[in-house]
């Protein structure tokens, strides 16, 4: 996953959606700026575990980095296995990582998020993003 990790940075340093995600209400209590948790987990009607990143900023190169950091640090937590000491539910599912985000992608954002569902379904999680205002 370290290739990933790379790529994804490569990307952002080189320019500078279907159902709700669980647990809506609760993206108000965490946010893309604290890197140190995971936004909201829970599962979704098909049984995939879905973690969400709530992203309240407006599109900038520092919230694509944050961003960019947010991500990294929920696959450290999925390939760590953190995820199944933490939510012992998920073992066996399908994961996925959702952000919802406040406002509509900028071209450079969307660009980033293309390269993020490409890489990230490579490597076998699925990965989406969705505005919610």
């Amino acid at each position: 996953m370290h290739i990933l990790r790379r790529s994804l940075r490569s990307h952002f340093r080189a320019k500078s959606a279907q159902s709700k995600p669980p647990l809506l209400a609760a993206l108000n209590v965490m946010s893309i700026e604290d890197q140190s948790v995971v936004d909201v987990i829970g599962v979704a009607n098909d049984g995939t575990v879905v973690l969400t990143i709530s992203n309240h900023l407006e599109w900038s190169e520092s919230s694509l980095f944050l961003l960019q950091e947010k991500i990294n640090k929920y696959l450290a937590f999925i390939e760590s296995g953190e995820i199944y000491s933490s939510y012992p539910n998920a073992k066996g599912k399908n994961v996925e990582i959702s952000v919802v985000c406040k406002h509509k992608p900028s071209s450079d954002a969307l660009q980033f998020l293309e390269q993020c569902t490409r890489i990230i379904s490579a490597a076998g999680f699925g990965f989406r993003h969705e505005v919610l205002i």
